[in-house]
């Protein structure tokens, strides 16, 4: 078969009609609503996380992210702002949500406003959860020289006090630092830990990680100790520290001239001293080794990953590792490559963007002691094109990590995609907050973006829990898609819902609809929910990624015989994935071809190219496939034409087959039949009327020109021609059981002379009869005459 024969099949491809607006229509129904599961389900769906909002005013880089478990966001940044006409300088800002992102507070300077113009280093923040205090520390070189710092708000961010100096360290010269120098942590007791690369004189490669502790909320520290053995000319860097009561751990870097790798240190008294530190990272090369960060997992798991170059020499070759330790720090196990994407050696020009570097990795642990990991990423560099980064992120599921995901998505309008340093941080829920920046405009400097991943428990709090129920997992344009909203109330006393909004994102696009309407909603005791339907529009022009949607509830408590305003809840929020209608079409065309080819093999099929066929269609039917799992439809596209052509191939080989099969048995007991006189014999006149049936039976199977029917032929007129052998085989039985008759006496011949005399027309007669008897012993042993002529005659 000539593959060329094919490509005249052609598949259907819809474009729908443009249109701008997304509809709502309503009907409240009763029942409860299944609970989404999972952690966020968007993520382990492959999805994007929708769209990113930009904090206002927030211009920057190296941004940190905490929360405090009940709607307050909190991101720290380095900022570089001119003052007063001159140079830039580079301080400290602050942004804070208490909504869980929904809205944003202006960004306030954390470093101290009378200080003189300084460089701050990247900070790093975190939020006892005990008092709720927000910190937030870094380092300046206010003095001359690089020193730790760290400042507190005791009112969820609206404000900080004073710069607290940490320690005063002697020996400390540079003017200074390098990014990701310092790190603050809270413990559950409320005492703050602060950890920081302190360089000794003026060399950049002889540096230790200094701890201190304060106990009295960050206003004193106590005298550093040193994590690091002490080690001539050796460059510890990259301090990150893990709170687990009384146990303290700092995972750090170090360089010496002989090793660069990934340790951990621990403290079983509260960091006041520090053991013999453990390597994490589990090869010799002397690679590059960068950012570790360590966390504890509700299993009791300590997880690292870190930024690893032992892939090859050169900052094109670094990826994302990890590894885990089951015995409390005291070793680690097989080391994970975390990204996904071609492990190619890359090409000589631009060597540091074409293979994907990646760096900077973030990580976190859920409830159910789920692994969650966020970095930047150069996977999707574009050359000349103003593509260079994006945020990826992987969640550990068993033993392996997760397909990554793009976690930013592009600003409409952007000329640039640069986006650089995520953190992430996640609160009791499961929510997953992420921020990072990003330069959409190649002459601005970094914005500050953030990013909302709801986690699979239904956000709620003492008063009101939202579930939101989708009808499908994806939607194409033009789609009508549907889901449902429970809101149920927790409180033993009355509540009232004042609004119940939705709120979607699209294309850059907010549309936000008030659910309920004007009129308060109210709850009498706990237990007591209403459940609703809803159905949106897609937008027929809706671009190939997702919709994000989020659900408000903004309620009232009746406390004391009076309605007293509870606030804000943000509640279940995730995205609609959009697929693009050729990838339907595609689809469609492929479960129809797989249909057919499953319905071919069903048969059974017998005819040796019919099977060569079919097993090239299921060939190109598996491609196609793949390639639709990978989004490459115009390569599906052709995979699915040659696959449908084989599947019409190997059917119609068959169908001849079992058609010219039929015929000929067919032919062979029309033929008998016709051969065939008078019969008297009751027993070979009922085989006759049975052969007889089976012949139409095979013919009414034969009309329908089907595999089904030719097959059905086929097997009717076998069942003919046997039946056929037995009539003739009756016959010639009845034949022989015939008596002869006596002979005739002899008279004297008689007639005219010179013509035949009545014996021998009598004799020559009697011959006839035998060659006729003989003939048809022949017919009955299926035996046809050499110029006999075979053909369909049909009674």
């Amino acid at each position: 078969m000539m593959r060329r024969l094919r490509r005249g099949l052609a598949l259907l491809i819809i474009i729908f009609a443009s249109t701008s607006n997304v509809l709502f229509s309503n009907s409240t129904a009763g029942g409860g609503v299944t609970d989404v599961g999972g952690l966020p389900e968007v993520l382990q769906e492959g999805g994007c996380f929708g769209v990113s909002t930009r904090l206002p005013g927030a211009e920057g880089a190296f941004p940190v992210i905490a929360t405090d478990g009940a709607g307050g966001v909190y991101v720290a940044y380095q900022s570089q702002r001119r003052e007063n006409g001159s140079d830039p300088y580079l301080h400290v800002y602050f942004a804070y949500s208490h909504d869980y992102g929904e809205t944003w507070s202006e960004s306030l300077r954390v470093d101290d406003e009378g200080s003189p113009s300084v460089l701050c280093d990247s900070p790093s923040i975190a939020v006892d959860r005990l008092s709720g205090h927000v910190y937030v520390a870094w380092k300046d070189n206010r003095t001359g020289v690089a020193k730790a710092y760290v400042d507190r708000s005791v009112d969820r961010g609206a404000s900080f006090g004073p710069d607290v100096l940490v320690y005063d360290w002697p020996n400390d010269q540079m003017f200074m630092g390098l990014p990701y120098t310092v790190n603050v942590e809270a413990g559950v007791d409320g005492v703050i830990y602060m950890a920081w690369m302190a360089y000794d004189g003026y060399s950049l490669t002889d540096c230790d990680i200094l701890l201190a502790r304060s106990a009295d909320g960050g206003e004193t520290f106590s005298a550093p100790a040193t994590v690091n053995p002490p080690e001539g000319e050796a460059r510890h860097s990259h301090p990150w520290i893990l709170v687990d009561g009384g146990v303290v751990y700092v995972a750090y870097s170090m360089r010496n001239a002989a090793t660069f790798g990934a340790y951990m240190a621990r403290s079983q008294d509260r960091g006041s001293t520090f053991g013999t530190p453990v390597k994490i990272n589990d090869d010799s090369a002397y690679r590059y080794r960068g950012g570790p960060q360590v966390v504890k997992s509700p299993d009791g798991e300590i997880h690292a990953v870190w930024t690893d170059g032992r892939a090859g020499e050169g900052t094109q070759f670094l990826d994302i590792f990890y590894a885990s330790s089951s015995d409390g720090g005291l070793s680690f196990g097989p080391n994970l490559r975390v990204n996904d994407d071609s492990a190619a050696i890359p090409p000589v020009d631009h060597p540091h963007f074409t293979r994907g570097a990646q760096g900077t990795p973030s990580i976190v642990v859920d409830s159910g002691s789920g692994v969650h990991v966020v970095w930047e990423d150069f996977r999707n560099y574009v050359q000349f094109d103003g593509y260079c980064r994006d945020v990826y992120y992987a969640s550990m599921e068993g033993a392996a990590f997760t397909g990554n995901v793009r976690v930013n998505s592009v600003t409409p309008g952007a000329e640039s995609v640069n986006c650089a340093d995520p953190n992430v941080a996640i609160d009791d829920q499961d929510n997953l907050f992420i921020a990072y920046a990003d330069a959409p405009s190649l002459d601005c400097p970094y914005e500050i973006y953030y990013v909302f991943a709801p986690g699979g428990q239904a956000a709620s709090d003492d008063g009101l829990s939202v579930t939101v129920d989708w009808d499908r997992d994806h939607y194409y344009p033009g789609d009508q898609a549907r889901f449902n909203t429970t809101v149920t109330s927790r409180a033993a006393d009355p509540l009232r819902v004042n609004r119940f909004e939705v709120r979607f994102e699209w294309q850059g696009e907010g549309y936000c609809y008030s659910l309920y309407g004007d009129e308060p909603v109210n709850f009498t005791a706990e237990g007591d929910s209403r459940a609703d339907q809803w159905e949106i529009d897609i937008p027929s022009d809706a671009e190939v990624g997702d919709i994000s949607y989020h659900t408000s509830v903004y309620y009232d408590e009746y406390v004391g015989g009076e309605w007293v305003a509870h606030g804000y809840l943000r509640s279940d929020a995730g995205n609609i994935e959009v697929h693009s209608v050729h990838e339907r079409t595609c689809h469609e065309s492929h479960d129809g071809i797989y249909a057919q080819i499953s319905s071919l093999r069903d048969l059974d099929p017998v005819d040796s190219d019919a099977i060569a066929s079919l097993e090239l269609a299921e060939q190109e039917l598996g491609l196609a496939a793949t390639c639709l799992e990978e989004g490459s439809f115009e390569e599906a596209v052709d995979h699915l034409l040659w696959a449908e052509g084989y599947a019409v191939e190997a059917e119609r080989c068959e169908r001849d087959h079992w058609r010219v099969s039929s015929e000929e048995v067919i032919s062979r007991v029309e033929l008998g039949l016709e051969g065939i006189g008078d019969l008297s014999d009751p027993r070979s006149l009922d085989l006759y009327d049975q052969t007889s049936e089976k012949m139409l039976e095979a013919e009414s199977f034969f009309d329908e020109g089907t595999i089904q029917g030719y097959r059905g032929a086929s097997t009717s007129a076998m069942e003919a021609e046997s039946l056929l052998g037995q009539l003739l085989a009756s016959i010639e039985s009845e034949a022989d059981q015939e008596p002869e008759p006596e002979p005739e006496p002899e008279e004297e011949p008689r007639g005219i002379p010179g013509f035949p005399s009545e014996a021998m027309i009598l004799g020559v007669l009697g011959s006839a009869l035998v060659l006729s008897l003989m003939g048809r012993r022949v017919y009955s042993q299926g035996h046809v005459p050499c110029n006999a002529s075979v053909t369909r005659n049909r009674r």
